[in-house]
């Protein structure tokens, strides 16, 4: 016996019921879910592989601290060559940056459109998230540091340069071949500080750059040659109704070391 339409009216009815009241606790669970964690770490969050999710942010700052304690003292060491300047780790300030991890851990959520919200909340629910803290030291203490290794580091040493003492003369035309200079990288040496101290390495070398070179006997005749050609020479430049006339003495100048 065939079953009639109106049973299949009837069923269907009762699942489309059934699929509204299931959906309607769907959306209470997440409703609730989301008061739950209104002002709380979503849950799954570890920050130093501390699970906080269902912390409050203060009460996550508590735990971590309370796990973190102290840094261990140890002596900071910088050194270029044979120089070194050194401090400890308690007046360079170092301590572990907390508050930048949770942050970014309390954000999760809470940031975007709420469909974005929606699946940051859900993805929680079933994916691990971990946070790592960073060591670091205060800024001005270990700029001091490095700036009182920097006095004794730095020279500023001379460019090589060519001139004419008489136009026209090459015996005239003299090559300085300068000196060599450096100078210590100081924003470089404090990232190379920081990266050390999450390592475990507390002695760096200074992160130093090269200010100037000397010639070797070998470049500085072959700048010898190079100026020479200038010698007795003129250029002309014109603009529009403007001219400007570089003689030799200033074609060596500029023209010996093209840049």
């Amino acid at each position: 016996m065939p079953l009639s339409p109106t049973f299949f009216q009837s069923h269907s009815r009762i699942l489309i019921h059934l699929a509204a009241i299931i959906a309607l606790l769907c959306g209470l669970v997440v409703v609730g879910l989301f008061v739950r964690y209104h002002h709380r770490m979503l849950p799954n969050i570890y920050i130093d592989d501390q699970l906080v999710g269902g912390y409050t942010a203060l009460e996550t700052r508590e735990l971590l601290i309370a796990h973190a304690g102290q840094v261990a003292e140890h002596k900071f060491t910088i050194v270029v060559d044979d120089i070194a300047v050194a401090s400890s780790s308690s007046e360079l300030g170092l301590s572990r940056m907390i508050d930048q991890e949770l942050e970014k851990a309390f954000a999760i959520g809470r940031q975007g459109s709420l469909l974005h919200r929606v699946n940051a909340f859900v993805t929680a629910l079933f994916k691990k998230q971990s946070f790592t803290t960073r060591l670091a030291y205060q800024k001005q203490p270990l700029t001091d540091l490095i700036t009182k290794l920097a006095t004794q580091v730095d020279y500023p040493g001379i460019e090589p340069q060519a001139t004419l003492k008489y136009s026209g003369s090459v015996r005239s035309l003299k090559i300085d071949p300068g000196s060599f200079g450096r100078k210590v990288n100081q924003a470089a040496t404090r990232e190379a500080a920081v990266r050390a101290a999450n390592q475990g390495t507390f002695e760096i070398t200074a992160v130093v750059a090269s200010t100037s070179g000397e010639l070797s006997e070998f470049e500085a005749l072959a700048a010898q040659e190079r100026a020479a050609k200038f010698v007795g020479k003129k250029i002309t430049l014109k603009n529009e109704d403007q001219s400007v006339t570089l003689r030799d003495q200033k074609l060596v100048q500029l023209l010996a070391f093209p840049t």
